[in-house]
């Protein structure tokens, strides 16, 4: 079920507040910080950016391939992992 403010009418997809914090060798490194848009249905995204500004970690987050730090994210009003379960997307 859908938290306050999450899966409006016709959004597929939805990110809100999500951060992604990974550890390295030197401390912290913050690949997204406060990330927040939504896809509507039949809409076509492109995610363009310089490498390393997080696309590939954005993507990895949706398709439950790796958890958020912070936020959630929901796909037709489902978390990533059961929107993945039901095979309601393919990565």
């Amino acid at each position: 079920m859908a938290g306050p403010g999450l899966t409006q009418p016709g959004v597929q997809i939805e990110v809100l507040d999500v951060s992604k914090r990974f550890a390295s060798s030197t401390g912290a490194l913050d690949a997204l910080t406060h990330v927040t848009f939504s896809i509507d249905q039949n809409e076509f995204v492109s995610l363009i950016g310089p490498s390393g500004c997080g696309k590939t970690t954005i993507l990895k987050l949706i398709g439950d391939i790796m958890p958020a730090s912070a936020g959630q994210i929901r796909i037709n009003g489902r978390s990533p992992a059961e929107a993945r379960r039901s095979r309601s997307f393919g990565f």
